[in-house]
């Protein structure tokens, strides 16, 4: 199973990263699979479901954005590439606020037809 993890940059609960993806790892390894994590490379999400990856043992990739003709940075041309990658699901963890990151490959994927789990903060 491939899961793109994505989310906020202020995301704060690990716990919760670590609880999706070791769950997705056990039913991926229960069907005799195995799971792959593929991020955006980015803070707050993305570093955590990469750290919880590291620690199960699953393959990782990292999509970086890149650099246009222009030479500008574009911080979003990552995104047509990770869809690309036909994950079997987005697991989009959402903080409160602005995130058009997320926005943008959680479209792109609805878009091209993949479940899309978006997680919100745990109730304190």
């Amino acid at each position: 199973m491939k899961v793109l993890v994505c989310g906020s940059t202020s995301w704060r609960w690990p716990d919760e990263v670590a609880a999706r993806l070791t769950a997705l790892a056990d039913e991926a390894g229960g069907d005799g699979g195995r799971l792959e994590v593929v991020t955006a490379g980015a803070g707050g999400a993305d570093r955590f479901a990469e750290a919880v990856a590291r620690e199960l043992g699953v393959d990782r990739v990292v999509f970086r954005s890149g650099w246009d003709e222009a030479g500008q940075a574009s911080r979003h041309d990552h995104v047509p590439r990770m869809i690309a990658e036909r994950p079997d699901l987005v697991l989009a963890f959402r903080d409160a606020g602005d995130s058009p990151g997320t926005d943008r490959i959680v479209a792109a994927a609805r878009e091209a037809g993949i479940p899309v789990t978006e997680v919100t903060p745990p109730a304190a």
